[in-house]
Order: structure tokens, then sequence, then C-alpha cells
């Protein structure tokens, strides 16, 4: 006598076959689990972009520094060598963008902002009734400075008492 194996009866458009090797529901929780997995894992460690974003770097630090010490070379009056002429930093705040790389020897593509704030409260210092900075600022992007403190020779005004910060920024 022979024996035949048990057939089964095949139920079509059914979810619950047993020789299907994946539904889809275990496919959608696999993706969203992946998706979940990496997004954490970029959201945790965010330094993981930081090497594609650009930052400062030796050079703009560097263009910083010597327009700041122009000024100072160029601006100060007296025996104290960072005791500057009021009106004549405001003539050069007063310069366009294209005029002060010019003056200062900065490449084409760099940016500058040039600014007199006040050492008590780090606000900008107004004279004559015009603010001392230069009209752009870096104030989203990465940017190098360089600071100086300084008085002025002439009409100091009261936010200056006793000194100020020059401060440029090159980016």
């Amino acid at each position: 006598m022979s024996s035949k194996p048990p057939t089964r009866t095949r139920r079509s458009g059914s979810l619950s076959d047993d020789d299907r090797a994946q539904t889809l529901h275990d496919f959608l929780f696999g993706i969203s689990l992946f998706l979940v997995t990496v997004t954490l894992v970029f959201g945790l460690f965010p330094s993981f972009l930081t090497p594609f974003t650009s930052g400062v770097g030796s050079a703009e630090k560097a263009q910083a520094d010597r327009v700041g010490r122009a000024i100072l070379l160029n601006l100060s009056e007296g025996t104290e060598r960072n005791e500057l002429n009021a009106t004549e930093l405001q003539t050069v705040l007063s310069k366009s963008e294209d005029q002060l790389r010019t003056r200062y020897g900065l490449p084409r593509n760099a940016n500058i902002n040039i600014s007199v704030k006040s050492i008590n409260n780090n606000e900008l210092v107004t004279y004559d009734g015009t603010v001392m900075a230069t009209p752009n600022s870096a104030s989203n992007q990465s940017a190098a400075s360089s600071a100086r403190i300084v008085t002025f020779r002439n009409r100091t005004t009261d936010a200056c008492r006793p000194a100020c910060r020059l401060v440029v920024k090159v980016w």
C-alpha cells in the first residue's frame, strides 16, 4: 500500500500563504526601521556632516589681523598707538567694500566688516549721529575677527569712555 502525502488546497490572494517569504508588512516595517535609524544617527552625531562645511581659515585670520593693524598704524594720532582720529576713521568706514578691499589688499572674493563697539555693553558706537561700522555684516557666516582696544583723540563719545573695541571681520 502506498500512501500519498496529503495535498493542500491553496487559497488565492491570501496574505497568509506559507510559501511567501516576505509580506508587505514585513517590508514596510524593515524600511521604516532603517530610515528611523539613519535619521537618528545623523541627528545625534552632527559632526558626521561637519567636514562638508567651510570654516574660517588661517588666511582670513591673517587678513583680519592685517587690516586691524593697518587701521591703527594709519589713523593713530599723538603719542599713543591706539589713539585714533574719529573723523578719519568715519571716512574709512564710509567707503564701499570694493574700496576697502583695494585699500587693504584683500582678495576680490573677501568680505570685510569694520566696526567700533563699546567695551561695556558691546553695542555699536555712534559718532555725530552716524554708526561707526561698515554696512555689511557676517551675521549667518563664520568669520575671522580681530579686535583692538582704541581711544579717540577728538570728541570722544560717551560710549567710548574709557575705551572702545575696533573689530575687523573677514569672511
